[in-house]
């Protein structure tokens, strides 16, 4: 049987398992771990040579919390809708919205990646943008 051909839609889908692998900070072989499978086996789905699973993809979910949506087709559920709704809130409401962000994300980094000098750093600079704001 000869190799599999790297259709564009194949060729998209590895290269979204791989940046989201590097965006949140994890090595080839952590993915592997997450996912249950071999090193090799995870290098071919980034490569395009095989897909990720079913179970695969509900491991993202679940460990990572990424769509299946967005790992198969690069979307995002509702974010259209999502952002339609931004856009049209009052100031005070984006406001909140931007701090739970923020929030939301120093959290995540803390739990996950960020040894505690490097969270203070984020931290710094958090503080620092919102003085600059005047909050």
């Amino acid at each position: 049987m000869g190799k599999k051909e790297l259709t564009p839609e194949r060729y998209e889908m590895a290269k979204r398992v791989r940046v989201i692998r590097k965006s949140v900070g994890l090595t080839q072989e952590k993915m592997s771990e997450i996912l249950e499978i071999s090193l090799s086996a995870y290098k071919k789905i980034e490569s395009g040579e095989n897909q990720i699973s079913l179970e695969g993809l509900r491991k993202l979910q679940s460990e990572l919390k990424i769509s299946a949506d967005y790992v198969l087709f690069g979307k995002h559920k509702d974010l259209d809708n999502i952002w339609e709704m931004v856009l049209n809130c009052d100031e005070y409401d984006k406001l909140r919205m931007l701090m739970r962000l923020i929030n939301y994300f120093t959290k995540a980094r803390n739990e996950r990646y960020a040894d505690e000098e490097e969270q203070t750093g984020y931290s710094d600079k958090i503080m620092n943008v919102l003085r600059e704001m005047d909050l």
